[in-house]
């Protein structure tokens, strides 16, 4: 929360020099090469294993005491002690996208800890796994204002806002000036937020399975939830941020009609069709009970994970497993 009353928009709330941040760019050819190689799969997340190995050297550097990134140390500091990781038992209580995208951040974790240890002659995997996870859950997808390219950065102060959708605060790039700019914007006018709390987006605001398994936490206030339908060489439902239910009521968007329409018609033409409301009033009963299937065997697999988590938490191994209750609330936010 703010210490003041924010009254205008466009109120810069905070400015963090350049110095002060890492990107994912590198411009040393042959590390970038190396580093690509021993990323294997992950290569495509060069730019965020970079911010990790510079979080890593810098809380190395902290722990033996020298003064090369004593820039860095208020801020590590304040960072979380321990972050989320699933046991193996947790992730059996997940659907699958969910244990999809954290076996994705497991394996990714120990690609990096392994490339990490090649560059500098071996690593200690209890420091590098939390920066991993400090990484992980506090960067966020940049353009470079230089290249223009896409890359990764990770802003301290700034990593520190929450999330929420629509957010209330912008970030934005001073080229001039090398800062990074948190802008409050304001709230929308169906707003309930008091004004004094402040939130960015982190982005896939309806993809609660990755917020569990990269933020480790439960998104309770959402607007909108995936839909979970994923259909191959459907044009609509290649539009996975438009797939979603509405979360206070159930609404289903239109393109989520579009897609199961889509996918029972299967028609020949490589354009996207324009399905009227005509349309859907003509096959309503089949895309109806689609859906309606769709949405019945999810909520069956969430009751059945549901029976092995109450299981899991009734085997007095709970120390072993500390993410249980956040499980179950997110088990509750997808069920309610």
């Amino acid at each position: 929360t703010t210490t003041r009353e924010i009254q205008c928009r466009q109120d810069i709330l905070s400015r963090v020099a350049s110095e002060s941040f890492v990107n994912g760019n590198k411009d040393e050819a042959s590390i970038r090469s190396l580093v690509q190689q021993r990323l294997g799969k992950f290569s495509s997340h060069q730019d965020n294993f970079y911010i990790f190995l510079a979080l890593y050297c810098a809380v190395k550097d902290d722990d033996n005491n020298t003064s090369h990134h004593k820039k860095w140390a208020p801020w590590i500091q304040s960072l979380p002690r321990t972050f989320p990781q699933f046991t193996t038992a947790e992730k059996e209580c997940l659907p699958y996208y969910a244990k999809y995208a954290a076996d994705f951040q497991d394996e990714k974790c120990q690609a990096f800890l392994s490339t990490a240890a090649t560059l500098l002659g071996g690593c200690d995997q209890s420091l590098a796994t939390w920066a991993f996870g400090a990484v992980k859950s506090r960067f966020w997808k940049a353009v470079d204002p230089t290249s223009g390219e896409g890359t990764s950065e990770l802003v301290p102060i700034g990593d520190m806002f929450n999330h929420r959708e629509p957010p209330n605060v912008a970030i934005t790039h001073d080229e001039e000036s090398g800062c990074v700019n948190f802008i409050y914007k304001g709230n929308g006018d169906n707003d309930d937020n008091d004004g004094k709390d402040l939130f960015i987006t982190y982005g896939q605001p309806s993809n609660a399975h990755r917020f569990l398994a990269t933020f480790g936490f439960v998104d309770v206030t959402m607007p909108y939830v995936w839909s979970n339908l994923a259909y191959p060489n459907n044009p609509f439902a290649a539009d996975v941020p438009r797939m979603v239910f509405r979360a206070h009521d159930g609404h289903v968007s239109k393109i989520v009609w579009d897609a199961v329409l889509y996918a029972l018609l299967q028609p020949t033409t490589t354009d996207p069709p324009s399905y009227t409301a005509q349309d859907h009033a003509k096959y309503k009963k089949h895309t109806l009970t689609v859906l309606k299937n769709h949405v019945t065997k999810e909520l069956a697999e969430l009751q059945s994970l549901r029976g092995k988590l109450e299981h899991l938490a009734g085997t007095g191994d709970t120390g072993k497993h500390p993410n249980i209750p956040l499980i179950r609330q997110y088990h509750d936010f997808l069920t309610q």
